[in-house]
C-alpha cells in the first residue's frame, strides 16, 4: 500500500475513521511552520490531524509522533485538536501507550475494498469514540487539580480517585518512557471504579483472628516487555497503588511468571542486588499472597512487611521460600478467614476459590512507601508529578537488574 493510495482513500472517505462526526471542512498536505499535515479535517466539535505511515510503526516513529503532536497543539492554540495515527501494522504495545496520550491509532494494511472491511473499520472507530468520551468526562472531574490529597486517594477506588490515577499516569508517561528508553513501556490502568480486588487491611504484626478486608484503591502500571525481543510479562513492573496503608510506588512481580524472573535473578547475583538496595536505601520489602475468589480477581493478604535496611537479598529469599513451604496449610486457613469475613462472594465464587488456588501466587514488591506524613501530601501537584517521576526514575537500575 503507498501512502498517497491511503491519503487519496481518506480524503474522500473520512467517515472510515471519523463516523458520526459530519465533515465541515478537509485539506491535505497542509502545512504550518514548515510542518506538513498529510490530512485535515473540522468537524463540529474539534479538528483532526490524520497522519499517515505506509510502513510499520516503529519506537522511533512513536517520539517522532509525540514531538509532531506537542507541536502542532502548541502552535494551532487548539485545545480541541486530535490526532488520528495510520499505519498499516502497530505493535500493542505502542498503540496503547499512544492511545494513553490522547493519539488515536488505526491499522489499515491495505486500502478497503469491500463493504465488510469499511464497517469493521467504522465499528473499531465508534469504540475508540466512546472510550475517548469516557475519559474525557473523567478528566472533568481533575481538570482544575491543584494537589493530590491523601484522604482523596488512600481510599477503596472511586470516580475521584480513579480519575487521579489516570491523570498521574497520563502526565508521568512521557517522562517515564524517555527515562525507560530500552524498553518498550506500556501504561496498564484500572477502567472502572468497581473492582472485585479486596485487600487485607492490616499488616502482619497486627493480624488478630478475623482480619478485615477492604475494597482495592486505584492503581496503575508500567510494563515492560511486549516487544519482538522481550517476552510479556518477564519482567517485574513498576505499579503505583493506593493501598490501606498508603500508596505504594513498587517495583511489583504480581504475575507468576515475572515472580520466577525475580527470585532467579536475585538467587544469580546477591550481592549486586544487595549493592542496588544500599544505594537505594528506601525501599520496604512486602509478600502478599493472592488468593483468587473469581477470574483474576483476587484477595490480597500481606504476609511480609519489611521497612528499608531492615532486609536484602538472603532474607528476601528465605521469607518467600517459608511461605511456600508453608502454603497447603496456609492457603486453607486463609481461605477459611474469607469465608468468615462475609466478603459478599457467591456460591459459584466460593467454589472457584476452593478449586482453583492449588500453587501459590505471592506477590512480591520492593517499595517506595508514600504514607500518610510523606512530604508529598503536601507539594503542589506539578511538584508531586515530578518528584513521583524522579522515584520512578530511582528504580531504572532494578528493573536492568531484573531483565
Amino acid at each position: 500500500m503507498l501512502e498517497r493510495d491511503l491519503q487519496d482513500y481518506l480524503f474522500n472517505h473520512p467517515e472510515v475513521v471519523l463516523p458520526d462526526e459530519p465533515i465541515l471542512e478537509k485539506s491535505r498536505e497542509f502545512c504550518i511552520e514548515g510542518k506538513r499535515i498529510d490530512l485535515l479535517f473540522r468537524t463540529a466539535l474539534r479538528r483532526y490531524i490524520i497522519e499517515l505511515k505506509a510502513v510499520s510503526l516503529t519506537r522511533e516513529h512513536v517520539g517522532q509522533v509525540i514531538e509532531y503532536y506537542g507541536l502542532l497543539r502548541s502552535r494551532l492554540k487548539d485545545g480541541d485538536l486530535k490526532m488520528v495515527l495510520v499505519a498499516p501494522s502497530i505493535l500493542s504495545s505502542r498503540r496503547t501507550f499512544l492511545e494513553e496520550l490522547g493519539i488515536r491509532c488505526v491499522v489499515i494494511s491495505s486500502t478497503p475494498v469491500t463493504d465488510s472491511q469499511v464497517q469493521r473499520l467504522k465499528r473499531e472507530a465508534i469504540a475508540q469514540q466512546k472510550q475517548e468520551t469516557i475519559e474525557q468526562e473523567l478528566a472533568e472531574c481533575v481538570r482544575d487539580l491543584d494537589s493530590i490529597r491523601y484522604q482523596s486517594f488512600v481510599t477503596e477506588v472511586d470516580r475521584e480517585s480513579l480519575a487521579i490515577s489516570h491523570r498521574l499516569l497520563r502526565d508521568s508517561l512521557a517522562d517515564v518512557r524517555d527515562i525507560f528508553s530500552p524498553y518498550e513501556v506500556r501504561p496498564v490502568k484500572m477502567v472502572r471504579a468497581d473492582s472485585p480486588d479486596r485487600i487485607c487491611e492490616a499488616i502482619p504484626q497486627e493480624m488478630g483472628p478475623a482480619p478485615f478486608f477492604r475494597r482495592g484503591g486505584a492503581w496503575w502500571a508500567y510494563a515492560f516487555g511486549e516487544s519482538e525481543d522481550m517476552p510479556k510479562n518477564d519482567l517485574p513492573n513498576i505499579s503505583a497503588m493506593a493501598m490501606p496503608w498508603g500508596f505504594d510506588l513498587a517495583i511489583n512481580a504480581e504475575l507468576q511468571r515475572s515472580q520466577v524472573v525475580m527470585r532467579n535473578r536475585i538467587e544469580e547475583k546477591p550481592e549486586t542486588f544487595d549493592d542496588l538496595l544500599r544505594k537505594h536505601n528506601g525501599l520496604q520489602f512486602q509478600a502478599l499472597l493472592k488468593i483468587e475468589h473469581q477470574p483474576r480477581f483476587y484477595h490480597w493478604i500481606p504476609l511480609v512487611f519489611r521497612q528499608p535496611a531492615e532486609w536484602n537479598a538472603k532474607t528476601l529469599l528465605e521469607a518467600v521460600n517459608g511461605i511456600l513451604g508453608e502454603y497447603p496449610t496456609m492457603r486453607d486457613r486463609w481461605i477459611a478467614r474469607i469465608e468468615a469475613d462475609g466478603a459478599g462472594l457467591s456460591g459459584r465464587q466460593a467454589s472457584h476459590m476452593r478449586s482453583v488456588n492449588q500453587k501459590p501466587n505471592i506477590a512480591l514488591r520492593m517499595v517506595r512507601p508514600f504514607g500518610r506524613n510523606d512530604p508529598f501530601w503536601s507539594l503542589p501537584y506539578s511538584d508531586q508529578c515530578s518528584l513521583f517521576i524522579a522515584e520512578c526514575s530511582r528504580l531504572k537500575p532494578f528493573i536492568d537488574f531484573f531483565r
